[in-house]
């Protein structure tokens, strides 16, 4: 609330001043302020939205385009079996494809939550045997910009 009232303030002793601002500088505002809107989602909109941008991430990954990677400010990488793993979530995450797989159930793609990051995870298959995951980390903030 403090935050619009102060870009409020600041375009008042803009135009006040008789100062104008560019076109481009007026858009960058509006941008700044409808960015800064407070706005309520579910978890379930998340959800869906990590889903959505994790496919076309790894859709875009895998034809050699990663643009909508860096905008979103993503991490991309692959766990495969043996790898030693960093983050304790994605060990637990690849356990559980590895469970799956050893009971019998279809390997499919997943979202899990890990503090402020969405985790997007698809599994990897080479020659019809399970190889690893790959994992597509993505911050609530940029998700909750796309909603």
């Amino acid at each position: 609330m403090k935050s619009n009232v102060y870009m409020l303030l600041c375009l008042l002793l803009l135009a006040s001043c008789g100062g104008s601002i560019s076109d481009e500088q007026r858009k960058s505002l509006q941008q700044e302020m409808k960015d800064r809107e407070i706005k309520k989602v579910q978890e379930e909109d998340i959800v869906a939205k990590t889903f959505e941008l994790g496919k076309e991430i790894h859709r875009q990954y895998l034809s050699g385009n990663d643009s909508l990677q860096k905008t979103l400010k993503t991490d991309l990488y692959i766990i495969e079996k043996g790898d030693s793993v960093e983050k304790k979530k994605d060990w637990e995450i690849f356990e559980a494809y590895e469970y799956s797989l050893t009971n019998g159930a279809p390997l499919s793609d997943n979202v899990q939550r890990d503090g402020e990051e969405m985790i997007y995870t698809y599994p990897l298959v080479i020659e019809d045997e399970f190889a690893g995951i790959y994992v597509i980390r993505i911050p609530r903030k940029q998700l909750v910009l796309n909603l």
